[in-house]
């Protein structure tokens, strides 16, 4: 990743930076969602396959995942920068009810301000909007793109569409991405070369805090063992999954988190 600098002066006037959220900022905390598992995108997965059948499963795993800071002085970087330049977050997913979730932009922003993390508050003088669809989706009446409290919620359209949606009203003079997709950073980057927009994208990539020594094997058998509670629509997290594994081993305290 390219170094992220915490000097003041370093933004020009009028840049907006946007940052991805999930394993940008934040990442669920069991081994099967770190950096280097197979299993890390499981759950896109059957997003995919499920399709809306998975939002009451998906609204449960929220509420009882627990999660981390990626390994980055994230909350730190984006009060520095606040001072200059307005910092958003930039998220792919729908927004409204999900499951018991009643609403999750509210949840959404809850869970980052716990972890210290809290962007520009405010687009076009407001902290809630509810955006249009883009003419390709104007029949559509569920998924709409959000704002909350300084996080764009893209509901079905993608990244590149709520930015057109800002352009339409704002006009930065250079937007900084930061995603740990190397595709959505492909797309906005289209999208500001189309309005003579200069762009600075960068793909993250976290270092992990110590090297990955779990077995193959058994991170494989966490995954069966934590998917079939997802699907079941009651999450466990890697101790109480290592109890069902291997229920005569006594001392857990090496996942204890």
């Amino acid at each position: 990743m390219k170094k992220l600098s915490l000097i003041q002066g370093e933004f020009s006037p009028g840049c907006v930076v946007f940052l991805d959220i999930d394993y940008t900022l934040i990442s669920p905390l069991a081994a099967i969602f770190g950096t280097n598992s197979p299993y890390r995108d499981f759950i896109d997965i059957l997003k995919h396959e499920m399709g809306e059948d998975i939002l009451e499963l998906l609204g449960k795993w929220r509420i009882s995942r627990k999660i981390r800071l990626m390994n980055y002085p994230w909350p730190a970087w984006i009060e520095e920068a606040k001072k200059q330049i307005p910092v958003y977050g930039l998220t792919k997913i729908m927004g409204g009810e999900t499951g018991p979730i009643p609403k999750i932009e509210h949840w959404r922003w809850n869970e980052l301000a716990s972890l210290g993390i809290e962007f520009s508050p405010l687009y076009l003088g407001k902290s809630e909007h509810l955006l249009p669809m883009p003419e390709r989706l104007r029949l559509e009446e569920k998924g709409h793109p959000s704002f909350y409290r300084g996080i764009f919620f893209t509901g079905i359209v993608k990244k590149s569409e709520v930015l057109a949606e800002m352009l339409r009203h704002e006009r930065p003079s250079k937007i900084i991405f930061v995603d740990d997709r190397s595709s959505e950073i492909e797309d906005l980057k289209q999208k500001c070369e189309e309005e003579g927009i200069l762009f600075e994208g960068i793909v993250f990539r976290e270092q992990p805090l110590m090297d990955s020594s779990m077995d193959s094997d058994l991170l494989g058998q966490l995954y069966a063992v934590q998917r079939k509670a997802f699907l079941e629509g009651k999450w466990i997290e890697d101790k109480e999954a290592l109890k069902i594994l291997r229920p005569n081993i006594l001392n857990f305290e090496c996942f204890e988190k």
